[in-house]
Formats: C-alpha cells, structure tokens, sequence
C-alpha cells in the first residue's frame, strides 16, 4: 500500500497499476503486456510480458498460452489504429461473459470514438455483442468503452 502526505510528491513506479489490479481482485492473476522491457516484471499474482500489442504473431503465442480472461483493458497507445488492432488480436482470448475496457479514448476531441465506434473492425470484431460509451467526464482522455461478451 502507498500513503501519501498531501505534499509529498510520489515516484513513479512501472507495475503500480498492475498491483492495484492485484489488490482489488483478491482472487486473480494480473497479466501486463508493454513494449519497454526494462519494465518486465513478475509478482505474486502479477506477470508481464514484452510485446506491441498489436503484434498479432507475438500477442497469440503469449495470449494462447494463458487462460482466457475476464477483464481486458486496453490503456495501451491511445489511439484509434492502436485500439482497433489491439480489439481484433486481444478480444479472442476474452471469455464469454467477460469485459473488455479502452481506455482514454476522447484524446483527440469527439471525432476519435465516432469513428472508432464505425470502423468496420469494430464493428466485425464486437458483432452481436453489447458495448457502452461513458462519457461526459470534466476532463480530456476520460471516455471510455466497455464491450461486454
């Protein structure tokens, strides 16, 4: 756990959002992907891999060798060709029933989730699925998309 006074000013640590995850789910195992390898960690209950997740010949060897998920969230490059080609790779290896987040997906203004929300890979990968946009928050790169499978 990590307290802070008001004044302090924290350090930023690579993994605390993967260990809060941990903390949170008490009865899961945490999985990470980035593409900086000098932040490959392993945990109790916490494992990361090195990987663009958009690298579809990479991403299946690691994704097809672990148990189908039952949250992904994408807080990855944030934007819209990022998102869409991280969707078609990863939302396979969501277990039906699962929720699959994009965060931070408004960075570029209203036009961003409009289109990502009509593109055609979008649309294939999520068919017959429900989804949700949440927006409306005071501040940029808040909107958010959960797709329920």
């Amino acid at each position: 756990m990590y307290i802070y006074k008001q004044n302090d000013a924290p350090q930023y640590t690579y993994g605390n959002s993967l260990r809060a995850w941990r903390d949170f789910f008490l009865n899961a195992n945490i999985v990470g992907v980035d593409v900086d390898e000098t932040t490959m960690f392993e945990e109790e209950r916490i494992k990361t891999f090195c990987s663009s997740s958009f690298d579809k010949k990479n991403m299946n060897k690691i994704l097809s060798g672990l148990d189908k998920f039952d949250l992904i969230i994408d807080d990855g490059l944030h934007t819209m060709e990022a998102n869409l080609r991280t969707l078609e790779i990863v939302f396979p290896y969501l277990k039906d029933g699962g929720i699959y987040v994009i965060e931070d997906v408004n960075q570029h203004d209203d036009w961003f989730v409009d289109e990502l929300l009509k593109d055609d890979r979008f649309l294939k990968t999520v068919n017959g699925y429900s989804f949700k946009v949440y927006d409306g928050f005071n501040e940029n790169f808040t909107r958010i998309i959960v797709i329920t499978k």
